[in-house]
């Protein structure tokens, strides 16, 4: 039988648009007003409708070209593959702003996308927005757990004389500093000597005010590990069962907002780029980590088949050094199926690391909590273990047993915490929580001679920007 030509053609066209690769772009790196340290956005590349995971990254070219000089801008940009088949974007602005500018994407050599830019401003640039416009570009949604917390508040006007009544001998031995936001300006007084963490509240109020006009409010914000309030509204990085403190994003998200592409190598982002997909994961719990808990130390006696537990530095308990394992990189930790999430002396910092691992996280029962604990579900989100870790070996056994429903909740909490720990949810946070704050206010705060002007943001020199460019632009 012979093929005449009609035929053949259809075929092979037919052939080459099933193996064609459709891109789709979609992230906050797309929109100029979204000014984060690192902008970001994701590519997702499909074949016949489904996810294409099957292509050589180094098949892609990412660039940020000045329209003027027809040369790169002075931009970083890197991107990698996540491990549910998206690809991750990222660039750094370096200039203090960068004007027609094009983000140019290819692939094997063909453009895929591209997106002309009127005006970059890099985090640098002091341009402050009203609130409503802040919000309607950074998408802000409301934290419900946030409103829960000051609604239980709002009995308890915070005064003159209440702010006066927690004195520096109040927090002598924490770790806390007395702020005060005023005509979009930061002043601190110290009030605690252990403040090696106030660069991170420093940080990113000053990074938020340059983005946003605040309203003016008088503050205390714990940057110690343990939640510190019972009777009023402090800021703290952790919460517990006990405490009423107002749960902020960590000094660890601060961080990896702030400095990634610059002076730190691993973020919350990055680490959906590490781990091989579910079926080639060692079928075991991990854990590394401090000897900072009981349960940590018994969980690392237990290794066997299902488990591979150890203490990387002894602290609290000397005796156990001889037991000391090397640090594994938490890069590696994705290699794993499983990944035990126990409280140190608080909540562990680590968890917005281990949920991007896409594993399975066997999460202990604890009375402390970070800010995004509210939205886990037991059992779809996570799996949780008992306050004494007793049970985890037989948990890991019904997770062993039961794959395809491990493997299902292990995505959720990825999903979840994927949209949840995002960058420009820590700014919305922050935000939420100083204006609602501020309603509980009854009066107009008053710098005196005893605060400091925190002029200085302690990772970057403020640059003079053209704001008003970037604010009076239709997006494109």
């Amino acid at each position: 039988m012979k093929i005449n030509c009609e035929t053949l053609l259809l075929f092979l066209w037919q052939k080459i648009q099933g193996n064609r690769i459709e891109w789709k772009f979609e992230g906050p790196g797309l929109n100029e007003q979204v000014n984060l340290p690192v902008r970001y956005f994701y590519g997702i590349p499909t074949q016949n409708g489904t996810i294409f995971s099957d292509f050589d990254p180094s098949d892609i070219s990412f660039k940020i070209i000045d329209e003027k000089s027809g040369k790169r801008a002075r931009a970083r940009t890197d991107f990698g593959v996540t491990h549910d088949g998206r690809v991750l974007f990222r660039y750094k602005v370096i200039s203090p702003f960068l004007t027609s500018s094009t983000l140019k994407l290819q692939y094997r050599n063909s453009p895929i996308f591209e997106k002309t830019f009127k005006n970059l401003l890099s985090e640098s640039c002091s341009c402050p927005k009203s609130r409503d416009e802040f919000k309607n570009s950074f998408q802000c949604e409301e934290f419900k757990h946030l409103t829960s917390s000051f609604n239980r508040l709002k009995s308890k006007k915070i005064t003159k004389e209440t702010i006066a009544n927690h004195s520096s001998k109040t927090f002598a031995d924490d770790s806390v500093v007395h702020y005060i936001i005023k005509n979009n300006r930061l002043y601190s007084k110290t009030l605690s000597p252990n403040l090696d963490f106030k660069r991170f509240s420093d940080g990113i109020i000053l990074s938020l005010l340059r983005k946003v006009r605040l309203p003016d409010i008088e503050f205390f914000f714990n940057v110690g590990d343990w939640p510190l309030s019972t009777d009023f509204p402090i800021f703290s990085w952790c919460g517990s069962d006990s405490t009423s403190d107002i749960v902020v994003p960590t000094w660890d998200q601060i961080k990896t907002t702030l400095l990634s592409m610059s002076k730190i190598n691993v973020d919350i982002l990055t680490m959906q780029l590490n781990g091989p997909k579910w079926k080639q994961k060692v079928p075991k719990g991990f854990f590394r980590g401090r000897d900072s808990s009981k349960e940590r130390i018994r969980v690392s006696s237990l290794n066997n088949t299902s488990i591979d537990a150890g203490i990387t530095s002894f602290q609290f308990h000397s005796q156990g050094e001889d037991k000391k394992v090397p640090i594994v990189p938490m890069t590696d930790f994705g290699n794993f199926k499983f990944q035990l999430l126990l409280d140190g002396t608080v909540a562990p910092y680590r968890a917005p690391y281990i949920f991007q691992t896409n594993s399975l996280i066997f999460k202990q029962k604890s009375k402390y909590a970070e800010w995004w604990y509210p939205y886990l579900r037991k059992d779809i989100d996570f799996v949780e273990v008992d306050e004494k870790t007793e049970n985890i070996e037989e948990k890991i056994q019904w997770a062993l047993e039961n794959d395809e429903i491990a493997e299902w909740i292990a995505q959720n909490g990825f999903d979840l915490t994927r949209d949840l720990l995002k960058p420009e949810n820590v700014y919305c946070h922050y935000l939420q929580a100083f204006e609602q704050y501020s309603e509980l206010m009854d009066f107009d705060p008053t710098v005196t001679e005893d605060f400091e002007l925190i002029d200085k943001d302690p990772e970057i020199t403020v640059s003079t920007c053209n704001c008003e460019m970037h604010e009076s632009h239709d997006e494109l």
